[in-house]
């Protein structure tokens, strides 16, 4: 071929209606994702679905996202915010599709970003579900000029770590 891929790390990365798509493709595509970022948005569906494996997801969203807030939430406050009713709703369907414990660790600091971090339910295994607030973060992809987060740098740490069996 013209391109010299390897097949073993393919990662998928959506934005806004894209983070919806990128859930919908880490189920159907889960044999070929290595690992999947949804930014902004992600499934409202607490459906559980089938997959051909269990993938490593992030979920990132801003704590000034309109569609998520109607005025800044505190990150003080994340941990509590996790129970209003739409967030249940991710914690579940990735949790039941993905098979991962439903009781996060927390992780980060009330002044950058906080995270929630579920474990696979299989032992050995090194895949994480995450939930990622973002403080200043409204509506949009931090691309370290509209915001100080450079995502596409943190996006990439965290998914280069993940390969297909």
């Amino acid at each position: 071929g013209m391109y010299n891929v390897d097949e073993k790390r393919i990662y998928l990365l959506g934005f806004s209606n894209g983070g919806q798509m990128a859930f919908r493709c880490a189920v159907e595509m889960s044999d070929v994702l290595a690992a999947v970022v949804e930014n902004a948005a992600s499934t409202s569906d607490d459906v559980t679905r089938p997959t051909a494996r269990n993938i490593p997801v992030a979920f990132q969203f801003g704590n000034e996202d309109d569609r998520f807030f109607s005025s800044p939430a505190s990150l003080a406050d994340f941990e509590k915010g996790l129970t209003a009713p739409y967030f249940q709703r991710v914690i579940q369907s990735h949790t039941g599709t993905f098979h991962y414990v439903t009781e996060p660790t927390f992780s980060g600091d009330t002044n950058t970003v906080r995270i929630a971090t579920f474990a696979s339910t299989t032992a050995g295994e090194s895949r994480t579900f995450n939930i990622v607030m973002v403080k200043g973060l409204g509506h949009a992809y931090p691309n370290g000029v509209n915001h100080w987060m450079k995502g596409a740098e943190r996006h990439w740490d965290w998914l280069k770590q993940f390969s297909l069996p």
